[in-house]
């Protein structure tokens, strides 16, 4: 049995809300340091949680107070803020760990507040993938882009340059075989993808 083959628990950042630090400072600073609230929505248009901010400073230097509820007992944090300046003139908004002390662009909420996510070695969802599942991932970014979702109808998408098609042709024959190799080695036989 192959080991390659099964996702690790290991939890990524798609476990925990995320805090987007530039989106919430931008729209404090337009709020001149008044209270507003961020929220978190469900597909159906329901909150699933909320957090109260206030944003206080300036360009130069600016503090993240956030409001809220942890385990039921109400929390309240206050994040140092660091502006830097974008190439092409404006800045960026990055927050200063509580734990880590690095400078992030995300905050995650979780069991211990809004921290970094190093500081809950939280990885990525792309880093928990199997290699099957990585080359699920090319193979249907590759049908995306020739605007199917079946590999059985792989007609060439108006405009596209004929080598580009090749090479997504090329891209999804090699995904199609190497799932092939993989089930046969788990399963002890061919598995279809359709």
């Amino acid at each position: 049995m192959t080991r390659w083959l099964f996702n690790s628990r290991r939890s990524t950042t798609d476990d925990l809300r995320r805090i987007p630090v530039h989106d919430i400072v931008t729209h404090g600073l337009n709020r001149r340091g008044m209270s507003f609230s961020w929220a978190w929505w469900t597909s159906e248009g329901r909150t699933t949680a909320s957090v109260g901010a206030r944003v206080e400073g300036d360009e130069n230097e600016a503090y993240l107070h956030l409001d809220y509820t942890l385990n039921g007992a109400p929390m309240r944090q206050r994040i140092r803020l660091e502006a830097l300046p974008c190439r092409f003139g404006g800045v960026r908004w990055l927050a200063f760990c509580p734990r880590t002390g690095r400078s992030v662009a995300h905050l995650y909420m979780g069991h211990t507040g809004a921290l970094s996510r190093h500081a809950y070695r939280l990885k990525f969802g792309s880093q928990r993938e199997s290699p099957l599942d990585r080359s699920f991932r090319r193979r249907n970014r590759a049908l995306e882009k020739l605007k199917t979702n079946s590999p059985l109808c792989l007609s060439r998408p108006k405009g596209m340059h004929w080598r580009t098609y090749g090479r997504l042709l090329h891209e999804i024959s090699k995904e199609t075989q190497f799932f092939d190799v993989a089930a046969r080695a788990r399963f002890g036989f061919n598995v279809d993808l359709d």
